[in-house]
């Protein structure tokens, strides 16, 4: 029988592998969408989407207190919204604020439920967190909502 936390850690990276399998392969590098998408906010009409962009993008390069600006007026432009939640959960963990960072997952999960990737990047934070019954937990939970 395999361990729980070895078999916890085993699912955590299935479910990492599936979502790097549906994302994008080819991008600009960080510093470049950062300058795009700051010339596209001086004409955008609806710049919340872009602003959340725009942090993905500083996160990416260590500028996280940009990048909580830029989460901070996305969400007072848009309201409460899971992706935005999500985002600011995965700039915590950058900073390895784990406890802040679960937070943020729960508050995103409570607004919807079954985003994939807050349940998948849940399980990770959890195992930050020593808890590898809930990590499994929210695994399971993942695999549920996402069967293939």
């Amino acid at each position: 029988m395999i361990p729980r936390h070895t078999a916890c850690r085993i699912t955590i990276c299935l479910l990492l592998t599936c979502l790097a399998a549906e994302s994008p392969q080819a991008h600009p590098s960080p510093a470049d969408r950062v300058q795009a998408i700051t010339r596209d906010l001086a004409t955008s009409p609806h710049p919340s989407d872009l602003l959340v962009a725009r942090a993905q993008a500083l996160r990416e390069i260590g500028r996280w207190l940009e990048a909580l600006r830029d989460l901070a007026a996305a969400e007072h432009r848009h309201g409460a919204n899971a992706g935005i939640r999500l985002e600011q959960a995965y700039l915590l963990a950058s900073a390895a604020r784990w406890p802040e960072c679960a937070s943020r997952l729960d508050e995103a999960l409570a607004l919807e439920p079954e985003h994939l990737e807050a349940l998948a990047f849940r399980s990770r934070v959890r195992e930050q967190l020593g808890l590898a019954d809930a990590a499994l937990a929210a695994a399971e939970a993942f695999m549920k909502a996402h069967p293939h």
